[in-house]
């Protein structure tokens, strides 16, 4: 993660990892059972997510682009069962819905978990909480995440926007690409919070 000397870059994932190593306590999550540690996202995912039942689900609040093309293109070949508002209008929101996203996609091999716009450092929750839940996240993000996650940890559509992007899914059929997925951790760095930390003494410092 880059930083400038009166700019900090705060990702917003970052948010619901549990801190309690570094005496940051946290209250409930709004849409997981839990805060997700660094060492399970430092740790691969593993064959379980291929020794599950092989459905895919998505957690969407909307279905604007680009998320009605993804659910209109992969469910042409794909069953993807759908969570939130997007499918339900009585849930007012995930934070408000009673649903552990992490709970239920413990029945799931794959999450449809797009980012809502294509921008450089945007990364939110959606491929951390997918994989933090065991399975393989199948984002549309910017490829510069490589500076936050793993791009070998997850499947990226925006590649095949020229070519369909059924054709992502002939990677869930091949042996020795779900292999590759199933031995590549998430994190390659250990994330801390002690840039942030120096950055906010600074200006305090500053200000004095």
């Amino acid at each position: 993660m880059h930083h400038q000397p009166n700019h900090f870059r705060m990702p917003y994932w970052l948010e619901g990892l549990d801190w309690g190593h570094e005496g940051l306590g946290r209250g409930q999550h709004p849409r997981i059972s839990r805060r997700v540690t660094i060492e399970e996202l430092m740790s691969p995912l593993g064959d379980s997510f291929t020794r599950r039942n092989g459905k895919y689900a998505a957690f969407f609040g909307h279905l604007a682009e680009p998320r009605a093309t993804f659910m209109e293109v992969l469910s042409s070949k794909i069953e993807i069962d759908g969570y939130g508002r997007a499918f339900n209008t009585k849930i007012k929101g995930a934070e408000k819905s009673g649903i552990n996203k992490d709970v239920i996609l413990k029945n799931y091999s794959y999450c449809l978990c797009p980012e809502n716009s294509i921008y450089p450092g945007y990364y939110t929750e959606k491929i951390l909480e997918a994989f933090a839940a065991g399975c393989l996240p199948i984002s549309w993000v910017d490829p510069n995440v490589a500076d936050d996650f793993n791009p070998n940890a997850f499947i990226n559509l925006l590649p095949y926007a020229s070519v369909g992007y059924e054709k992502s899914l002939d990677l869930l059929n091949d042996r020795k690409a779900l292999k590759a997925f199933a031995q590549a951790p998430l994190l390659l760095e250990r994330p801390t919070l002690e840039p942030l930390k120096k950055f906010i003494e600074k200006i305090i410092t500053d200000v004095k």
